[in-house]
């Protein structure tokens, strides 16, 4: 009688223990397509805010594409990474580059919005470690000095004033910081390239360099 008690106890906490990993497993499952839908739908936002709001009601498409690994060194990237080209209204729109480069405290992780003439749309900071009320001036939050890349492009703008004022370029520093603006400045023009690489040889042409490249 003993034995059998213990043998229905050991199956009663078995089948316990199993349903109850069957109902975590559930739940990590329905738990992690939300995290995923959350972190697609954030990105998403952060790509539309590079975009004219008069294209948001045009049926928005986003097609993103890897950067291939021969890009990675000029864009500051380490592992894979996605450009993505924006479609309103049916027809492509701009092309979003995503760059990194070394700031004075870290790594500062940018975004360019080029529209279909090759002219630059916007420029956002999306992650940085810079000095506060020095180098965090290059958040749109903080300041309006990232604004000032609107509209430049390979055409109006040589390579040689792709840099800070102290250096010869185009571009203002900030009082106490020159690191952080340079560096955003040089990312923004090698982000600019890419897409100038894109729109004369092609996107198709890109892959089959890469690949034979490997």
């Amino acid at each position: 009688m003993i034995n059998q008690a213990n043998q229905q106890s050991f199956i009663v906490i078995s089948l316990t223990a199993v349903l109850s990993m069957l109902v975590l497993a559930f739940v990590n499952s329905l738990t992690q397509g939300t995290i995923s839908s959350n972190k697609f739908s954030s990105e998403k936002d952060e790509l539309l805010k590079l975009i004219p709001k008069f294209y948001h009601n045009g049926g928005i498409k986003i097609e993103s594409l890897l950067v291939p690994r021969a890009h990675w060194g000029s864009l500051g990237l380490s592992s894979d990474d996605s450009y993505h080209i924006i479609e309103s209204y049916g027809n492509p729109v701009a092309k979003i580059i995503p760059a990194i480069g070394k700031g004075y405290s870290g790594d500062i992780k940018i975004l360019v919005s080029v529209d279909m003439s090759r002219s630059i749309i916007d420029v956002r900071v999306t992650s940085h470690s810079e000095t506060l009320g020095l180098g965090d001036q290059i958040d749109v939050t903080k300041s309006q000095w990232i604004s000032r890349f609107s509209g430049r492009s390979l055409s109006n703008t040589v390579e040689a004033d792709w840099d800070v004022t102290s250096n010869g370029g185009a571009f203002d520093t900030f009082t106490g910081a020159t690191i952080t603006p340079r560096t955003v400045v040089r990312q923004v023009f090698a982000a600019l390239t890419f897409e100038n690489t894109l729109s004369n040889i092609g996107q198709d042409s890109l892959k089959n360099l890469e690949e034979l490249s490997q």
